[in-house]
């Protein structure tokens, strides 16, 4: 994995990691109170920081993609692949704040239903095909259907 982008450790040649200057975290927020016309979905990022790990996307077709996911530390290494369906998450509105339909990466409570780690690249790689051929024969449907809030 190259040092680039949202996850790469600020250090000596390498570009300063990119934070978002409004917020703590430094996450990119969502959008706050969004008004006129809908909006189109927002597609779940390529690369991104959660729980001390990043994750980058290696591969991605339709609902089905797979992320490798490694250490801000040792943007080198990566520690095991992810395999997740990609769930979307229709328009909502929580303690008055407007978000936007967008989709969703697995929660902790779905892994195993909607996400899998596999830390040897063709066990991943023949998940995601075996997921894309489930796809292909439409047995994938309610994975890939909107999640209520």
């Amino acid at each position: 994995m190259a040092g680039s982008g949202l996850c790469a450790r600020a250090r000596p040649g390498y570009p300063p990691i990119k934070r978002h200057p409004d917020t703590r975290s430094g996450r990119v927020p969502l959008p706050r109170r969004v008004t006129g016309k809908k909006k189109a979905m927002i597609p779940l990022e390529t690369e991104f920081y959660s729980r001390g790990f990043c994750h980058k996307l290696v591969k991605r077709a339709g609902f089905v993609a797979t992320y490798a996911r490694f250490r801000r530390s040792d943007p080198e290494q990566v520690i095991h692949y992810e395999v997740v369906v990609i769930r979307t998450q229709k328009a909502h509105t929580h303690n008055e704040i407007e978000y936007p339909a967008r989709e969703v990466y697995p929660t902790s409570e779905q892994w195993g239903t909607y996400g899998w780690s596999y830390r040897d690249e063709d066990q991943a790689r023949a998940k995601f095909e075996a997921l894309l051929a489930k796809e292909a024969k439409s047995e994938l449907p309610a994975m890939a259907t909107s999640i209520e809030q």
